[in-house]
């Protein structure tokens, strides 16, 4: 149950983050332009996704992990 939990957690917190994080990231131009005839997408892809992704990682590794050194150390 443990594990359905932070999966659960992981993919919601992920799934809220990733919209904040792209419109952050095309508002403050942090973003790959297909500025090259190599590159197939035809608008401004966002940088920042990874960002989301590992916050939410973060935030459910503090919240379902009993803390310890290890633990912390990890995250």
């Amino acid at each position: 149950m443990m594990y359905a939990l932070g999966f659960g957690m992981a993919f919601a917190l992920s799934a809220a983050f990733t919209p904040l994080v792209r419109r952050y990231a095309l508002a403050h131009g942090v973003v790959d332009t297909p500025s090259n005839p190599r590159k197939i997408h035809r608008r401004p892809i966002a940088y920042l996704g990874g960002v989301a992704i590992c916050a939410a990682f973060v935030i459910t590794g503090l919240a379902v992990l009993p803390l310890g050194r290890q633990i912390l150390a990890w995250l």
